[in-house]
């Protein structure tokens, strides 16, 4: 990948509103799937941590989010080749700090995160 185009703020935003319902819900269907009275706190910490490995391993294998694939965008490196493990968890880390985030895509279209983990959020589309 020669020359990747970097994605807009709003396109972020809208890939990360999808993956934050997505995340939501997920959470909140295995609460209720895996509901144990005697300690509920457990039970929503046990299921935010396995929703929250399991979305980070669909961005190791593909580079992408549902919300990514949605938008059709994809994390890469600044050569444009599919980042290491060790970026992308280095880069959710960085993204869970979304308004210091947010507030950092309004002087640089990339967050953060990416500038801290040397990835970049490219399209996956033409035009």
């Amino acid at each position: 990948m020669s020359d990747p185009t970097v994605v807009s703020p709003a396109r972020r935003l809208v890939s990360a509103s999808i993956d934050a319902a997505l995340f939501i819900a997920a959470v909140v269907v295995g609460v209720s799937l895996f509901a144990d009275p005697a300690d509920p706190i457990a039970t929503v910490e046990f299921v935010f941590v396995v929703v929250t490995f399991a979305s980070q391993v669909l961005e190791v294998l593909s580079g992408r989010t549902i919300g990514k694939l949605v938008t059709g965008t994809k994390v890469v490196d600044h050569a444009g080749n599919k980042p290491t493990p060790r970026q992308l968890v280095v880069r959710r880390i960085y993204a869970a700090r979304a308004l210091l985030t947010a507030i950092s895509l309004v002087r640089d279209p990339r967050g953060r995160h990416d500038r801290l983990s040397r990835t970049l959020v490219v399209s996956t589309r033409d035009g």
